[in-house]
């Protein structure tokens, strides 16, 4: 296996903070909403630790360390940079595809009650259409919410939370295709092992590139294309 493939880190906060300290403004994802277009957003190692930075210090001036996050931005950068801002907050990531139909509240609102957030992570677009639904699936509480794309120039004010390989990081909701969604707790030693014998059987190394179309909110789009680039 490449050395420079081995995800050796204690966490995932650990690992993209090496990955942006070694590879800098390599750029890591690129995204295109409809796979034609030529003017790709990107993101580069170092803007998605500061993006992360940014976000997670929100999220903690508004109390999320250790708490769960929905984090309901849609498929983009701005998914993988909310999904990062609740590692680097020390909070639990839980992704879910934002309700922008009526035929995915059900979902989101099995995920709601089961999870009980007090926070949520979002774009501007999306919370203006989603929010009033999302509001009303959180009985008895109110929903803190964080704009990804509106969070600038807060990363000085983020502090290193104190997590470790078992600190829990995300719960995974499965598909819902068939029964009610079930939420798995996934811990950073449980993604690190994962991402880690993926790699020995892949043996990609840091010249690969990759195209998927899978949907980040859960497993294969959501480990294999963005958690394994990382």
């Amino acid at each position: 296996m490449p050395e420079d493939a081995v995800p050796i880190a204690g966490t995932l906060l650990d690992l993209l903070g090496r990955r942006a300290e070694r590879y800098r403004d390599n750029v890591v994802f690129t995204f295109s909403r409809n796979g034609e277009d030529e003017n790709t957003s990107r993101l580069t190692y170092r803007e998605l630790d500061s993006r992360a930075r940014e976000i997670a210090s929100i999220l903690q001036q508004q109390g999320a360390a250790g708490e769960r996050v929905l984090v309901l931005c849609p498929s983009g950068l701005d998914f993988v940079a909310g999904l990062f801002g609740c590692v680097y907050a020390g909070a639990i990531a839980v992704p879910v595809h934002p309700p922008m139909h009526d035929r995915l509240v059900p979902r989101v609102a099995s995920i709601a009650a089961d999870v009980q957030p007090n926070f949520a992570v979002t774009t501007a677009e999306t919370q203006a259409k989603i929010k009033a639904t999302v509001d009303g699936l959180v009985e008895g509480r109110r929903l803190r919410w964080c704009v990804a794309d509106e969070v600038i120039g807060n990363a000085e004010k983020w502090v290193a939370p104190d997590v470790d390989a078992n600190t829990a990081v995300i719960v995974q909701y499965t598909s819902g295709s068939t029964s009610s969604p079930k939420g798995v707790v996934l811990t950073h030693r449980n993604l690190l092992h994962n991402l880690a014998a993926i790699c020995e059987v892949w043996s990609g190394d840091s010249h690969a590139t990759g195209v998927f179309w899978l949907p980040p909110h859960h497993d294969m789009g959501l480990i294999g294309g963005i958690l394994e680039t990382i």
